[in-house]
């Protein structure tokens, strides 16, 4: 049958995971995130959707859930993919698969600045959008190929999920950085932490990482 356009849904909660609509560009999809769900357009309508495709499409998904998470420190619960062809005539056929990622809340004190005349001159909340937004561009195309940063992400998302082991799971994203850059030396000079201040700054380096990318931490293990 023929299809016109093929897409993926991912329905998520809470709705407000994503402060502000997020859209993402590969040269194979369109991908939109938005009030609860995260939609996938294939560029080349494809049916049926080979599993490659679908696994692979759905591990960009789950990858980008967790560097939001990193960004919010938020519980989330994301379903799918759901497949839907679009048919000529406005038809629509969907295959269903159930898989479940449930994931401590933090809020935000937003501040606007205005001048005397009521122009906006800070808005936190703005920027912090816009942050979040490079970050996720920058880093979501790199998280396939780099099975250190996948380890990292999987490694902190454990932490949010079993907060009595918080600190274990923390730790290891600690063990797994000192393995990659050779020593714990070197690895604190990569990410810019005082010796004496090694034990609680570990902690909160994953950021750190994948702000800077693994490419910047390759050049510094070979310094």
């Amino acid at each position: 049958m023929t299809v016109e356009r093929t897409e993926l849904e991912w329905p998520y909660r809470p709705a407000d995971f994503f402060e502000a609509p997020f859209h993402h560009q590969t040269p194979e999809y369109e991908l939109a995130v938005d009030a609860g769900q995260a939609v996938v357009k294939l560029v080349t309508p494809q049916n049926p959707l080979p599993q490659e495709v679908r696994d692979r499409l759905d591990a960009d998904i789950q990858a980008l859930f967790q560097l939001r998470q990193l960004q919010v420190h938020k519980s989330y619960e994301l379903k799918g993919p759901r497949v839907c062809q679009h048919h000529p005539g406005g038809t629509k056929s969907v295959a269903v698969s159930s898989s479940d990622a449930v994931l401590v809340t933090t809020g935000h004190l937003d501040i606007v600045h205005r001048d005397a005349a009521g122009t906006v001159i800070h808005d936190s909340k703005a920027e912090r959008i816009r942050d979040d937004e490079a970050l996720l561009h920058s880093v979501l195309p790199n998280v396939a190929g780099s099975p250190l940063l996948r380890g990292l992400l999987a490694s902190y998302r454990a932490a949010v999920e079993d907060p009595a082991n918080e600190f274990v799971h923390l730790y290891e994203v600690k063990d797994a950085l000192v393995r990659h850059l050779g020593t714990e030396e070197a690895a604190g000079i990569a990410l810019n932490i005082r010796p004496r201040r090694v034990t609680f700054l570990w902690l909160t380096s994953l950021q750190a990482l994948v702000s800077r990318q693994e490419d910047e931490f390759d050049a510094a293990a070979r310094v």
